[in-house]
């Protein structure tokens, strides 16, 4: 399946995930493996680039080494959102852990 994104987060973990490093070549942004180190920036000039040129990453879930930058107007059909549901229970996760981290704690002078 194709996805597609502009969340730093997204790219961040992506890129983490199969060993990929920020390059710019030619004036794009570009991922690549990181052994390459041709055009190799960091995250802050890759997302600049990307937000000049008006790009997202998109790349194939079953082969994450075909990220490649295209045009906003054409990844926004491929963009997944996490239902709401999602979002509520990661909420509810993080308040039951930070409350009984509060509560471990003790009160406070």
């Amino acid at each position: 399946m194709k996805l597609a994104t502009h969340d730093r987060a997204e790219v961040l973990n992506l890129a983490g995930a199969n060993h990929l490093s920020p390059a710019i070549r030619d004036g794009a942004p570009v991922l690549v493996a990181h052994t390459e180190t041709a055009g190799r920036t960091g995250w802050g000039p890759f997302f600049a680039a990307l937000d000049r040129a008006g790009l997202e990453l998109s790349w194939d879930t079953e082969d994450p080494s075909t990220v490649q930058a295209i045009p906003v107007a054409e990844a926004r059909p491929l963009e997944v959102h996490p239902p709401l549901s999602e979002g509520i229970a990661r909420a509810r996760r993080f308040l039951a852990a930070l409350r009984s981290d509060s509560a471990a704690a003790g009160p406070q002078a």
